[in-house]
């Protein structure tokens, strides 16, 4: 019928209709170029300053290795052997690329190689020194050769004892050294060296007082 208008085409429609698929494809790839060119200045900029620092990083080696050592310590848990071995196998990938890789990526891989190895170094010196640790509280015999004197808070002289003999006590649960604080006149000199035996009161260290204190089982362990 003549009377009754009719609908626009759809593909009419479909033409009219602005296309900003394009326009916005074409501004993400803008704005991909413009970052990548940004990302190389920034690397181009990070390599000609370590360039011009060559010579002069060799004093940063005990500050990776100490990063590396921090990170050890700051950690709540031991790390096992996965975590070690992922650690290694890190650090000398990053060997390697420093060895033979471009000249702008050695001093990083460098630094990160070093730091893997301080975190390496930290957890082998833990493992190395590891000994029984007293715990429980004891009351008996004591005998044990002086490797250390000192005093304590209280003005007492104290002794350090290694090859530790406890009185009925499974030498699998003596502790590799002892401090003992002498209260009194006990009528001794001792000397390192000296072999001694004495009765008294030996406790595990205790932990810190408040959250981020000093820890002396820590300190005791080193």
């Amino acid at each position: 019928m003549t009377g009754i208008d009719q609908p626009p085409d759809a593909s009419a429609r479909v033409a009219s209709a602005p296309d900003t698929s394009v326009g916005d494809a074409s501004a993400r790839v803008a704005n991909g170029g413009r970052l990548s060119r940004l990302g190389g200045a920034l690397i181009d900029a990070a390599g000609a300053a370590l360039g011009r620092a060559r010579g002069r990083l060799f004093a940063f080696v005990p500050v990776a290795l100490a990063i590396g050592i921090g990170l050890w310590f700051s950690l709540r848990f031991e790390p096992g052997a996965p975590a070690y071995a992922g650690v290694a196998a890190g650090a000398v990938a990053c060997g390697i690329l420093a060895w033979r890789g471009l000249d702008t990526w050695r001093p990083p891989a460098f630094a990160l190689m070093l730091i893997g190895a301080g975190f390496c170094l930290a957890g082998l010196r833990a493992h190395h020194l590891a000994a029984p640790v007293l715990s429980f509280r004891y009351y008996g015999a004591i005998e044990g050769r002086v490797i250390g004197i000192d005093r304590s808070l209280s003005d007492q002289i104290r002794l350090t004892l290694d090859r530790v003999v406890l009185e009925r006590t499974e030498p699998d649960r003596v502790p590799g050294r002892v401090r003992v604080s002498m209260h009194g006149d006990q009528g001794l000199d001792p000397v390192p060296g000296m072999v001694v035996m004495m009765t008294g009161h030996l406790a595990p260290p205790e932990g810190p007082v408040e959250p981020g204190g000093f820890d002396f089982r820590r300190h005791a362990w080193f």
